[in-house]
C-alpha cells in the first residue's frame, strides 16, 4: 500500500520536473533571449573583422586619416576594456558597468561613428539597447597583440547558462 502512495508521489514529481523544464526550454522569453545573444555574437564578429580591416588598411598609403585616432586609442591594458559608440559622447560616466569586464578610467571609449560606410555600414547596437543612447553594449581591448571584443549584457537562455560573448583574435 506504501508503496503504491510513493510510486504516485514520485509519478507526480516527475511530471512536474518535466512541465518545469518544458516551459523553460520552450517558453518564448527564452527563445528571443537565445535570439539576441546570437545576435550578439554576430555583431562581435562584425566589429573584429572591422578592426582587422581597418588594420590592413593602415598598411596603405590610402588609409583615412580620421581613422588613426579610432585605432590608436585602442585600450592596451590587460584587465580593462574600452566601450564602443556609434556617435560620440562627450559626457560618457567612465564609472558605468560592463558586464564583469573593468571599464579604463580613462580614454574609457572608442568612438565607431568616424568608420566609413565603406568598411562598417552600420555600428552595431546590442538588440536590448536604446537605438537614441550612443553607447553600443560592446567592449573592445587589444592588449599583447591579442584584439577582443565582447558583449556587456549577454542574457540567460533556455539551457539556464547565461553564455560570454567573446570574440578574440
Amino acid at each position: 500500500m506504501m508503496t503504491g502512495i510513493i510510486n504516485k508521489l514520485l509519478a507526480g514529481a516527475m511530471v512536474i520536473v518535466i512541465v518545469i523544464v518544458a516551459i523553460t526550454i520552450f517558453s518564448p522569453g527564452g527563445r528571443k533571449a537565445a535570439q539576441r545573444n546570437v545576435q550578439r555574437t554576430t555583431d562581435t564578429e562584425t566589429i573584429i573583422a572591422t578592426v582587422e580591416q581597418i588594420q590592413e588598411q593602415k598598411k596603405s598609403d590610402s588609409f583615412p586619416e580620421d581613422l588613426t585616432s579610432t585605432l590608436s586609442d585602442l585600450d592596451q591594458q590587460s584587465g580593462t576594456v574600452q566601450m564602443i559608440l556609434r556617435k560620440p559622447a562627450t559626457d560618457f560616466d567612465c564609472r558605468t558597468t560592463c558586464g564583469v569586464q573593468v571599464i579604463a578610467r580613462e580614454n574609457c571609449t572608442v568612438d565607431f561613428s568616424t568608420i566609413p560606410r565603406e568598411i562598417l555600414n552600420k555600428v552595431p547596437l546590442d538588440p536590448s539597447r536604446d537605438p537614441a543612447v550612443g553607447v553600443t553594449g560592446y567592449y573592445i581591448n587589444s592588449a599583447n597583440g591579442v584584439l577582443t571584443v565582447g558583449a556587456c549584457e549577454p542574457e540567460q537562455e533556455p539551457n539556464g547558462r547565461t553564455p560570454e560573448i567573446l570574440v578574440t583574435r
